[in-house]
This record gives structure tokens, C-alpha cells and sequence, in this order.
């Protein structure tokens, strides 16, 4: 097993791959999204690894996000060759270039690992929803996913 080793300048980089993912990138995660661009207020599927030993023990990320972003689902695989998978569900409410902020992970169970570990911040474009038969002009509504149900 490698010895865990941290760094005080991480170096993060986007991209754009012709594997129609985005992705960004640090010392101890990948953060991959689909490459098509998200629509305001729906599931945006991201996923990615963990670079970390297999001894160590790794939370889900809490704490608050910037308004405009939430995650509603976060699921961690079994560590395997110093990393560890993880899936993330996330939901953006602003259009545009957007930044899918860093995320703070909780690790614990391993000496050598700092206390927490951020994962790096990913760009994408956020899209308006489609027009419906009946929308005219550029305002329409969002269905968020906490709306109720209606009677």
C-alpha cells in the first residue's frame, strides 16, 4: 500500500474529452459529468473516484452549497486499489456557465490522511427547460423535485 502523502498546492484541470464527458481533476478525486448540457432544476447525474488507501474511511459531503446548487444523493462503492467510487446526484437553479462547487469530504481510519479532502470545482453549462405547447416568451416554470403532489 502506498503511503498517503498531502500536498499544499493542488492543481485542478478542466476539460472538455471526446469521451463526451466533462471532467476536473486534483491530487485525490475525478469529478466526471455528461458532457450535454443540464436543464435548470432537473437530476444531474456526476460520478467519479476517490484517490485514497483502502484502510481509510470516507463520508458522504455535508454542509451548505452556494444557493444555486444542491445535492440530493450521494453513494460511495467499496475502496479497490486506492480508490474509492462515488456517485452524486446534484441539481443546479441558475443558467448559464455554472461552477459545480468544491465539495468537502469527511475521511477518517487512516493516520496519514488529512481530516478532510475537497473535491474539485467542475464547470457546465446550465440550459432553460424546453417550451411547452402552451409557453410563450422566455419565462417558464421549473418542477423541482420537492414539489407536492397535487389532489
Amino acid at each position: 500500500m502506498k503511503p498517503f502523502f498531502c500536498t499544499l498546492l493542488l492543481v485542478v484541470f478542466c476539460r472538455r474529452s471526446a469521451s463526451a464527458q466533462v471532467e476536473a481533476e486534483n491530487r485525490h478525486f475525478l469529478l466526471r459529468a455528461p458532457a450535454q448540457e443540464a436543464l435548470i432544476g432537473s437530476r444531474i447525474e456526476l460520478s467519479g473516484a476517490i484517490h485514497i488507501s483502502d484502510s481509510a474511511h470516507v463520508a458522504c459531503p455535508q454542509g451548505r452549497l452556494p444557493e444555486d446548487w444542491a445535492v440530493l444523493e450521494c453513494r460511495l462503492g467499496a475502496a479497490s486499489g486506492g480508490k474509492r467510487p462515488f456517485q452524486l446526484a446534484a441539481m443546479a437553479f441558475a443558467l448559464g456557465e455554472q461552477t459545480f462547487p468544491e465539495l468537502e469530504w469527511a475521511v477518517s481510519g487512516d493516520d496519514n490522511a488529512p481530516a478532510t479532502l475537497k473535491s474539485p470545482p467542475l464547470s457546465m453549462t446550465v440550459a432553460p427547460p424546453p417550451p411547452g405547447p402552451r409557453d410563450a416568451g422566455d419565462i417558464r416554470d421549473i418542477k423541482g423535485p420537492y414539489e407536492p403532489r397535487r389532489w
